[in-house]
């Protein structure tokens, strides 16, 4: 991809570490640290180890246990590593680095890119067979990328709960997977333990749309939790306070089976909650979700067209800032919508259709074609 840093000597820098591997620690993230895109490119020399920390994506290709003496490289070949590369976000990144690459020094010419791409990958030219099979699976992947997107997955990047200091280090867009380009925020987190500190029910990790704003309307989305505990927020009257938030948020939370409306004050004081109520979720199906916010009038949200919450009077609130965002293994926001009340002078209602970046075909393709070379060893084997 080009992308390596030669850089040499120095302090190490930090993997990134999934889900997974920081939940296993009793303080998940102790001793840890965050290194930039730039430092994570070098040699895996650097990498910093932790005795009680291995790090998924070297152990899985064989890296030595640092908890043992090793007298010898163990080498093995398993499918588990090429779905590990396969599916890792840094060779997937490696990838569309590839493809902007192959862009630069190819230009827009399919058998170019293929050339040198094989050049770049197996120090080879490709066969007829090989170019062939690359400008068939190049269409394919242009026609499937070459389609309105409107669904906005969501998905937690950490534990509920962080040591404290790697907390403070955090990014926020690190603690939750959701839409580029948008304004991430951390939210609270509370109930100190062990030099711990977990995220908050009501008051999680939310990201807000970089342009859309609501003074009053309606917000209407369809909505799919995928597992036991995954929640999703829909935020409004909304404004940024350093990684915290004020505003309204209705909350649908599959784990306790409740919606609740909540009213977000000052992050040093807590959320109140306006009022909450038992629903039915079936996970992995989709329901649609209507929240009605009326500044200094009432909030109503229904869920299937039924009300389940209100009306109830709307809190004051400054902010009109509007965000979603969804904390757990999955959650997804299709067809989003904001439906705007405004005066008949200034044209009346107006929708504004949420929806994520849209792909651009020919990169995106270029990037999958990208990601098969970097998980292929000498020659395609085609089935």
């Amino acid at each position: 991809s080009g992308s390596l840093n030669l850089k040499m000597g120095g302090r190490g820098f930090f993997p990134e570490l999934s889900k997974g591997a920081l939940g296993g620690a009793s303080r998940p993230g102790e001793g840890w640290g965050h290194s930039s895109e730039e430092e994570r490119c070098r040699r895996a020399l650097y990498a910093y180890s932790k005795r009680n920390m291995p790090i998924p994506f070297l152990e899985v290709l064989d890296q030595a246990n640092s908890e043992q003496s090793t007298g010898s490289r163990t080498s093995t070949t398993v499918p588990t590593q090429t779905l590990t590369l396969t599916n890792s976000s840094f060779v997937n990144r490696q990838a569309e680095r590839l493809a902007e690459r192959l862009q630069r020094d190819a230009g827009a010419n399919d058998g170019a890119q293929i050339e040198r791409l094989f050049e770049l990958c197996l120090q080879r030219a490709p066969t007829t067979e090989e170019v062939h099979y690359c400008i068939t699976f190049l269409g394919d992947q242009r026609a499937a990328f070459d389609v309105d997107l409107w669904k906005i997955p969501f998905q937690s990047r950490v534990p509920d709960r962080l040591q404290t200091t790697y907390l403070e280090s955090l990014e926020a867009s690190g603690a939750l997977f959701g839409p580029r380009d948008w304004e991430y925020l951390k939210g609270s987190w509370a109930n100190e333990y062990n030099d711990t500190l977990e995220t908050q029910r009501l008051r999680g990790p939310i990201a807000l749309h970089p342009t859309a704003t609501l003074h009053s309307g309606v917000v209407s989305c369809g909505l799919t939790l995928t597992a036991e505990g995954d929640r999703a927020t829909i935020l409004v009257f909304a404004s940024p306070t350093d990684s915290d938030y004020r505003g309204v948020s209705a909350i649908i939370d599959s784990g306790t089976g409740t919606a609740s409306l909540v009213h977000h004050q000052d992050p040093s004081l807590p959320s109140k909650v306006l009022a909450t109520a038992p629903i039915t979720i079936t996970l992995g199906e989709e329901f649609s979700v209507h929240l009605t916010a009326i500044r200094n009038g009432d909030l109503v949200l229904s869920i299937d067209a039924q009300p389940v919450l209100g009306p109830i009077k709307a809190p004051q609130a400054r902010g009109s800032r509007f965000g979603i965002g969804g904390w757990g293994e999955g959650v997804v926001f299709n067809d989003t919508q904001l439906i705007l009340f405004r005066h008949p002078r200034d044209g009346g209602e107006q929708i504004v259709d949420i929806q994520p970046p849209q792909p651009d075909p020919s990169t995106d393709a270029l990037t999958s074609l990208c990601l098969v070379l970097l998980n292929t060893n000498e020659f395609l084997y085609i089935e």
